[in-house]
C-alpha cells in the first residue's frame, strides 16, 4: 500500500460532514478536508472528494476516467449500496482464500 484514506461520515438533521484525509505508507497526512452537504448531493460530494484527492496525488486523470467521474450515478441509495456490496464481495474473493471468501454487507 502506497497511500491510504481514512475518514468519517456523521449526519446532523438535513446536512452531512464528511471528514477525509490522504496518508502515505509512513503514516504522514498528505492532504485532508471536510466537507458538508445535504444528503441529496452526496454522489456529487464523493465526485468532489475523489477529484480532491486525485490533485492531491499529482495525478494526471484519463480522459475516460474523467467521463467515469462525470456520469450521474443513479439516485437510488439502495442500488449505490448493493453496488457497494457487489464490489467489496469481488475484491474479498479474489484476495482470500475459497475458505473465508463469505462476505456480509
Amino acid at each position: 500500500m502506497r497511500y491510504q484514506v481514512e475518514g468519517s461520515v456523521r449526519y446532523a438533521g438535513d446536512q452531512v460532514r464528511v471528514s477525509a484525509q490522504l496518508v502515505d505508507a509512513q503514516g504522514r497526512v498528505l492532504w485532508s478536508a471536510r466537507f458538508e452537504e445535504t444528503p441529496a448531493d452526496v454522489f456529487a460530494l464523493q465526485d468532489r472528494i475523489t477529484r480532491e484527492i486525485a490533485g492531491a496525488l499529482a495525478i494526471r486523470v484519463t480522459e475516460f476516467e474523467q467521463r467515469r467521474i462525470a456520469t450521474k450515478p443513479t439516485e437510488s441509495f439502495d442500488a449505490y449500496d448493493y453496488r457497494r456490496c457487489a464490489r467489496v464481495r469481488r475484491c474479498s474473493a479474489r484476495r482470500a482464500p475459497a475458505s473465508s471468501r463469505r462476505v456480509n454487507c
